[in-house]
């Protein structure tokens, strides 16, 4: 694994805004390809939640998707894995996107 790389793209991904976390993680998953959350947690010593719920933003920011792997065919627990939807030059191009919300608790709109 290439540390420099890593350390110069989580520099990056935090000043887009990414969390420690999810940039910790975006920038593993550039070295390694694909992770089990396993995986992730034990190379980035972080606990399952804090990486889970780094991961599952990044789902929902379609940065990340998980992948189902067999380790062999049949029966047996399925493993996730998860990867990059697209580089990292790709993620850091992207305009972010502000989505407000107001809540009206009389239902007229303001």
């Amino acid at each position: 694994m290439d540390v420099g790389r890593a350390n110069t793209v989580y520099e990056m991904l935090r000043r887009a805004n990414y969390t420690k976390n999810q940039a910790k993680i975006l920038a593993l998953l550039e070295q390694v390809n694909s992770a089990s959350m396993a995986e992730i947690v034990g190379l980035l010593g972080i606990t399952q939640s804090r990486a889970t719920s780094a991961v599952h933003g990044l789902m929902r920011l379609a940065v990340v998707q998980r992948m189902a792997v067999k380790a062999r065919p049949g029966r047996g627990r399925t493993t996730f894995v998860y990867r990059l939807t697209a580089t990292i030059d790709d993620l850091l191009s992207r305009k972010p996107v502000t989505l407000e919300v107001k809540y009206d608790p009389d239902g007229q709109d303001q």
